[in-house]
């Protein structure tokens, strides 16, 4: 099963977020949780999440053909997935 690296500075998106709501910039993670904020919240204000509840996209066959076997950006993978 692969592995996900979570970067402080990450845009991410959550399971069942509206796709009007912007994705969330992770401020850092210790183990199973993540403390994220959006970017036009106080730079204090952060929400605690545990990592089960980050949206990880389907992987789809094609763009990782066209990635040849390597790992991409979020924004890169959806760039590739609208195009």
């Amino acid at each position: 099963m692969p592995s996900m690296t979570i970067r402080p500075g990450s845009h991410i998106r959550l399971k069942g977020q509206s796709q009007y709501v912007p994705d969330f910039l992770v401020v850092r993670c210790e183990g199973d949780q993540c403390w994220v904020r959006q970017q036009t919240w106080n730079l204090d204000a952060q929400l605690q999440i545990g990592v089960t509840q980050i949206a990880i996209p389907d992987v789809d066959p094609a763009i990782m053909a066209q990635a040849r076997g390597k790992i991409v950006s979020l924004n890169e993978y959806r760039m590739r997935r609208k195009g």
